[in-house]
């Protein structure tokens, strides 16, 4: 069997026990999720891996609240057929299919000088604050960004490319027709002008060829997304201040990805960076560590695309939970 752990947008899956109905997870099976707000719940679903077919549901536990989950931690939690959130009220069906248990922590994401009172270091947040990205405009209908360090990656939302606006626009124009809409009726629906209304009903519902000359349009898009990943490395001391920081970052011999992503999971380009070399040099002043960088992206196309990101790193510190 395995686990799979969601918290909204969230999602981790865990390694699967082999030959067993009764499993335990080794102590490295964890995952790091990022709480923005203590009425955020947690779900837990039991799958059993099967080699060939499509894996078996075997149960769930409530959703769990951030701090019903910490005062639970530990303690043996029923599996239903299905649970879910009407409201406050936890509504399930079928009778307990087994037991689960979990240890949930919290750990504080802290800079070290609000952290006086923590004696030791949980690990870093790796932050991608990703603010735009300039593109050839026929690249891509939708794209979205992407942040990777080894197995792991987190991914902004999607949006939509002027290509892409055009392709839905183009979709509508095309259904309005089949329903009979007049051109006049067309053109007030979609925005577009007469001509492209026109030529879009010429080609059956597609964009005249053309439309999207590698020459001819580049566009930027504003994201605005903070993409998080959480590191838990090894707890060192923190009075060892930026020794500790250079000491804790030597363990993880990770590049930081950045990577620009199709709707259909293609990576148009990609970008790397060291992790030692996000905000090395200030630990000092003990401050929030931030580099704004400006990276270029070239696809396997040869296209050059520009990211705009500043990248963070920020200690977590263990404490109590709110």
């Amino acid at each position: 069997p395995y686990l799979r752990v969601k918290l909204c947008d969230q999602s981790w899956t865990s390694a699967s026990c082999k030959g067993t109905c009764d499993p335990n997870w080794a102590d490295r099976e964890f995952y790091d999720f990022v709480i923005y707000d203590a009425d955020q719940a947690v779900s837990i679903e039991v799958f059993d891996d099967d080699l060939g077919s499509s894996d078996d549901f075997l149960g769930c536990i409530c959703p769990l609240g951030v701090n019903q989950a910490l005062r639970a931690s530990g303690q043996d939690l029923p599996l239903y057929k299905s649970a879910y959130l009407i409201g406050d009220r936890v509504v399930t069906t079928g009778h307990s299919e087994g037991l689960l248990k979990v240890g949930f922590e919290w750990l504080g994401m802290q800079g070290l000088a609000e952290s006086e009172g923590a004696e030791e270091l949980a690990g870093l947040l790796l932050t991608a604050a990703v603010e735009e990205v300039t593109m050839p405009a026929w690249l891509a209908g939708s794209i979205c960004a992407r942040l990777r360090l080894g197995d792991r990656t987190v991914s902004s939302r999607f949006l939509f490319t002027p290509r892409g606006q055009l392709q839905q626009q183009a979709l509508e124009a095309d259904q309005g027709a089949q329903m009979g809409l007049s051109l006049e009726e067309l053109v007030k629906l979609t925005g577009l002008d007469r001509e492209m209304v026109g030529c879009i009903l010429q080609g059956d519902g597609k964009l005249p060829e053309g439309t999207f000359k590698k020459e001819r349009l580049v566009t930027t898009l504003r994201f605005d997304s903070r993409l998080h990943m959480p590191i838990r490395a090894p707890v060192l001391d923190r009075d060892a201040g930026a020794h500790q920081f250079e000491s804790l970052l030597e363990g993880i011999h990770k590049d930081v990805v950045l990577e620009l992503v199709s709707l259909s999971n293609t990576v148009l380009a990609k970008a790397s960076v060291p992790l030692q070399a996000i905000g090395r040099g200030h630990w000092p002043q003990r401050e929030l560590v931030t580099t704004k960088l400006v990276l270029e992206l070239t696809g396997d196309n040869g296209v050059e695309v520009v990211m705009t990101v500043r990248l963070s790193l920020t200690a977590t510190v263990a404490q109590p939970a709110p």
